[in-house]
């Protein structure tokens, strides 16, 4: 979940179509960031271009822009207070969680 609001928050306050080489994925591969691109992409939160070639290498990922939904979602997390209140009260409650859960 942090990698995914660190996306939305760096597709947000980049302005327009953001690749992959300009995100900052500390932490991550970048087969997991383009992994939780397509899963945001599926979930609606964000408009995005992943070419991928006969092998699975990734030849080209862009995220194009948010959705409504992940302007929504980005709103419920976007304060670093909320945030952190947010991932402990999962983490002692249930470890993980959707999406849908740490929105509301």
């Amino acid at each position: 979940m942090d990698l995914v609001r660190s996306i939305l928050l760096q597709a947000e306050s980049a302005g327009c179509p953001l690749s992959l080489g300009q995100i900052s994925h500390e932490g991550h591969t970048d087969e997991e960031t383009v992994f939780h691109i397509r899963l945001m992409e599926g979930r609606g939160l964000i408009s995005a271009r992943v070419q991928t070639a006969w092998g699975g290498e990734v030849l080209m990922c862009e995220i194009e822009s948010l959705t409504l939904e992940g302007l929504d979602f980005l709103d419920a997390v976007r304060s670093e207070r909320v945030w952190s209140r947010v991932r402990r009260a999962i983490s002692e409650s249930v470890g993980d969680t959707t999406l849908d859960v740490v929105k509301t």
